[in-house]
């Protein structure tokens, strides 16, 4: 007995660096989950206040460690493996170069879990392959988080990194003391091991979605690791794509149609001009929100426009939202379609189609070129030029914030290439000073009301510098021939200081549609979205052809009035002019169905009430069409 109890002892001297080092990452690891609980609590749990219950606590918790487990066993076994040839070899050098590896890796997998305390209210989930398109502007914002958070992740991160290092040095001294080398790495073996055949046998237990088949949607991001999701995008290149085989190819093309033939409406060849308004919430138009903002141009042009009070944006991400945009094609892939191998997948791509039209096209926007990818975007469908704010004549010497020169400045020089331009013509301006941080040129001082947000705020002046460039443009001989639409590139939160979820008003943006020609109010109540806006253009600029469209002209009456939405990486939904219906593509499954006009604060889920079975069936069978479409069009097959 006692020479047992000595070689448990033995084991257990020999181990116990390693396992205090993997418990001791778990509690970091929980800890940063705590943090990022209470940072944006208010946006996992929208329509379900009471979901942190003893049982919901216990099954978060338990994937919780199931998915730290996941990523921290398989890097550590690897280290320790690595670590037995540290005797054999020059030491000195190779066990600095180890403790490097095994300090960098742990400390990516703390940092991913740490960016995403604050991303994920930008991104609605847990980080994968698309931040590498956009990491530029997360470092923006982090000049913008709670001073005292930020100050106790930062001594967090700093204390868990010197405890890495100190853990390290301990496990090399484990290694050349101990007699038996290999007792730390079959324990790091027999850990790894079992992990792996936690709850039985095939590879989809090692997914990130997993813990849906006990989890719901909005507990999901509690239980993931960033580290996971991050490389399993990463590992998936970010363009996997959702399932496609749901039904016959003749039921799908029953239930949506996505190659149309346009017979355009105008006799005339009109020129447009297309504002893509960034981060702009239809919150800002509507009368009966507490944010609603005094916008005298806006105001003014809405007596002479149409203006669509039910329009739906598809993400919430701008690389999403120019592709919805200008292609009329949703992003079903993690990474921004123009960087994806999908670049050749049938499209109909706006500059190419209007160059057949006879039209040139420009696109200008004041932040730096290709920054989002937005050059090659352009480029892909064809567009004449693309101008950023390096062609804005002494650019540097011009008010600018972080995301690049102010909206007016911009505008100014966008009216100047429009001179120049020969009719008819498509010219888009994609602005930047709504874009958060909100930051407004010093010259701008107007007397805001002591409620506005610094988005409000943001807007006000948005709306300031779009007053400038009409007056300007009224005297244009070109300016009667025009047509100007108005579409935001994604929802975001009017107040950043009151964050608060709703998967139906989240996506709603302002779409607006001025035709200078024919100055006529009209408010359009029907469903409509940013797919709708490129075949819109193409019936302004008189095409007649096939187009590949997930929306319809904004200028027929009989459109699909439907709008179709991507939650999250596996979360899309479709929305009418009454219920919303959220699908999960990762396990096949309706996750909500609401009734949004009655139930405005999304409590009451009817997915499984009898008296909605049918409405659940039609929208379940509508977004799987959509969705086995996309597959189709992905993948370069034949469709209608």
């Amino acid at each position: 007995m006692y020479n047992i109890n000595f070689q448990l002892k033995k084991i257990w001297a020999n181990n116990k660096p390693f396992v205090l080092f993997i418990g001791l990452l778990l509690v970091a690891l929980s800890i940063i989950k705590i943090i990022f609980y209470y940072y944006n609590r208010h946006l996992l749990f929208f329509n379900s206040p009471n979901v942190i219950n003893w049982q919901a606590f216990l099954k978060i918790t338990k994937w919780s460690i199931y998915a730290d487990l996941l990523v921290l066993l398989p890097i550590n076994f690897l280290f320790l493996a690595l670590l037995q040839f540290t005797p054999l070899l020059k030491k000195k050098y190779y066990s600095k170069l180890l403790g490097w590896i095994f300090f960098c890796c742990n400390g990516i997998v703390l940092l991913l879990n740490i960016i995403d305390v604050f991303y994920f209210r930008f991104n609605n989930q847990r980080v994968n392959a698309d931040i590498l398109y956009v990491l530029s502007s997360p470092i923006t914002k982090v000049k913008h988080i709670n001073p005292l958070l930020l100050l106790v992740v930062l001594l967090l991160t700093i204390g868990f990194l010197f405890f890495i290092k100190r853990v390290h040095k301990n496990l090399v001294a484990a290694i050349e003391n101990g007699k038996n080398n290999f007792q730390v790495l079959v324990v790091g073996l027999l850990s790894t091991l079992l992990l792996f055949i936690f709850t039985n046998k095939t590879s989809k237990y090692f997914l990130p979605t997993h813990p849906l088949i006990q989890l719901n949607s909005s507990e999901l991001s509690l239980s993931q690791n960033s580290a996971q999701t991050f490389l399993y995008s990463l590992f998936r290149k970010g363009e996997q794509l959702p399932q496609g085989n749901y039904f016959t190819n003749l039921k799908c093309d029953s239930l949506f149609t996505l190659k149309n033939k346009m017979v355009s409406v105008n006799k005339t060849k009109k020129n447009v001009v297309l504002f893509i308004m960034e981060s702009v919430p239809f919150d800002f138009f509507d009368s009966s929100n507490k944010y609603y903002t005094q916008l005298p141009f806006f105001s003014s042009l809405l007596q002479k426009s149409t203006f669509y009070t039910n329009a739906f944006c598809y993400s919430l991400n701008s690389n999403k939202g120019i592709t919805a945009i200008l292609g009329s094609t949703p992003t079903v892939i993690d990474i921004p379609l123009y960087h994806s191998a999908y670049v050749n997948m049938p499209l109909t791509k706006m500059g190419s189609v209007l160059k057949q039209q006879g039209y040139q096209s420009i696109f200008c926007i004041g932040d730096n070129y290709d920054d989002f990818g937005f050059a090659k975007c352009t480029n892909w469908l064809g567009f004449s030029n693309y101008y950023s704010k390096e062609n804005i004549p002494k650019y540097k010497t011009l008010p600018s914030q972080a995301m690049g020169v102010h909206d007016e400045y911009v505008l100014d020089f966008m009216h100047q290439k429009i001179a120049r331009l020969q009719q008819p013509f498509l010219s888009v301006n994609f602005n930047i000073s709504t874009h958060y941080d909100y930051e407004l040129p010093k010259s701008f001082t107007p007397q805001f009301s002591a409620s506005y947000s610094t988005a409000m705020k943001s807007m006000t002046y948005y709306d300031y510098s779009l007053e400038k460039f009409f007056n300007a443009s009224k005297k244009e001989e070109w300016f009667k021939n025009t047509v100007f639409i108005f579409c935001s590139d994604h929802w975001m939160f009017p107040n950043e200081k009151d964050m608060v979820q709703n998967n139906v008003s989240n996506y709603k943006i302002p779409i607006l549609i001025y035709d200078a020609s024919n100055e006529v109010k009209k408010v359009d109540s029907s469903i409509v979205s940013q797919f709708d806006i490129l075949p819109t253009i193409l019936d302004i600029s008189s095409y007649t052809g096939d187009v590949i469209s997930y929306g319809n002209s904004l200028l027929k009456s009989d459109r699909k009035n439907v709008a179709f939405s991507k939650i999250n990486s596996s979360l899309y939904q479709i929305v009418d002019s009454v219920y919303a219906l959220g699908f999960n593509a990762a396990n096949n499954r309706v996750d909500y169905l609401y009734n949004y006009k009655v139930d405005i604060f999304l409590k009451n889920n009817l997915k499984n009430l009898p008296a909605y079975a049918l409405k659940k069936m039609m929208m379940e069978e509508k977004i799987k069409a959509i969705l086995q479409k996309a597959n189709m069009q992905y993948s370069n097959k034949i469709f209608n």
